[in-house]
């Protein structure tokens, strides 16, 4: 896989702005990914790799790991790092308004 996808996708990967699944799904290769329960784990905002700047540090996160195929090939581990929402009134935005 590795050597045969397009340069502009090689490109995307290696400046690290999109994450492998999307750049695939971006690209039109097909993947699956089989969910590893057994592999994740319940921690909190202040340890994830990724900046959620609308979440509490103590805020509960879940780290799901997949295991993404193409075909029968293996290909990656993907950590997904999904922070619980806050609960917000109807009148709150989902995103804080600026300036």
């Amino acid at each position: 896989m590795i050597a045969c996808r397009p340069a502009e996708m090689r490109h995307a990967l290696d400046a690290g702005g999109e994450p492998l699944d999307r750049l695939l799904t971006l690209h039109g290769v097909a993947w699956h990914g089989e969910l590893l329960p057994d592999e994740n784990r319940k921690t909190t905002v202040q340890e994830a790799s990724a900046v959620f700047r609308w979440a509490a540090p103590d805020a509960p996160l879940l780290e799901l790991t997949r295991f993404l195929t193409i075909g029968k090939e293996p290909l990656a581990t993907l950590i997904d790092e999904v922070p619980r929402l806050p609960r917000l009134s109807l009148e709150e935005p989902l995103v804080p308004l600026t300036g």
